[in-house]
């Protein structure tokens, strides 16, 4: 049914045609940003996000975590400025960004991250790698080393996240002889920001608990 106003028609089912309008333009777009990653927006098929969480964790005898709950918001959320607070840090490879290597300031050590595929490197040789799950393609991967009193003692730190909706974490360290001493996919919430402990331990924030890292008899 159509009613005249003012000289115009005005067609009593137009409201509908627009909301129907809006709703396919909403659609559109968000699996345009599933599609292409945009802002991390979309969502990650069930099953690479199930194998994510089933992803097998690895915590070394060598090594001491412990968790606590702690006020929320103790730990600043950080994105871009992960492992500033280390005094040796890569810049962040793989990812959406062409650089897929990177040498570690200041030591013997780089990073490379491509096609899921995590490598850390002492010199020319490989020490470490690793295949992470499919859902880790949205953020480069990040990388700091502590300095220890020998190669064994070295303490090379990878971590990488998911888009915002998957809101997973993957963490590692290992030692520069390539032994892994902790290797573990966290909820986002539980991995705010990674900082540097009095003792060389790891101290990981998350939105409303602390991890820390350390080795048996003293820091990490």
């Amino acid at each position: 049914m159509k009613t005249e106003a003012g000289g115009f028609l005005i067609h009593e089912r137009l409201p509908r045609i627009v909301f129907c309008l809006a709703v396919g333009m909403s659609v559109f777009v968000l699996a345009s940003c599933g599609s292409f990653g945009i802002g991390g927006v979309g969502w990650d098929d069930e099953d690479d996000v199930a194998a994510a969480r089933k992803y097998p964790a690895i915590e070394s005898s060598r090594i001491s975590v412990t968790t606590q709950e702690v006020p929320y918001q103790t730990f600043k959320q950080e994105f871009d400025t992960v492992f500033q607070d280390f005094k040796y840090h890569g810049a962040p490879v793989g990812g959406s960004l062409e650089t897929i290597k990177t040498q570690i300031p200041e030591t013997s050590y780089s990073v490379a991250y491509e096609n899921y595929v995590l490598k850390v490197f002492l010199g020319d040789n490989l020490i470490v790698e690793r295949k992470l799950p499919r859902v880790f393609y949205m953020h480069a991967m990040n990388s700091a080393v502590i300095p220890g009193k020998s190669v064994a003692d070295d303490r090379i730190l990878c971590l990488t996240r998911s888009r915002a909706t998957t809101a997973l974490s993957y963490i590692l360290i290992v030692d520069g002889s390539g032994d892994i001493l902790f290797e573990k996919v966290v909820r986002g919430a539980e991995e705010w920001d990674i900082l540097p402990g009095e003792s060389n331990e790891v101290i990981i924030g998350g939105a409303s608990t602390k991890t820390v890292i350390a080795t048996r008899d003293k820091g990490l």
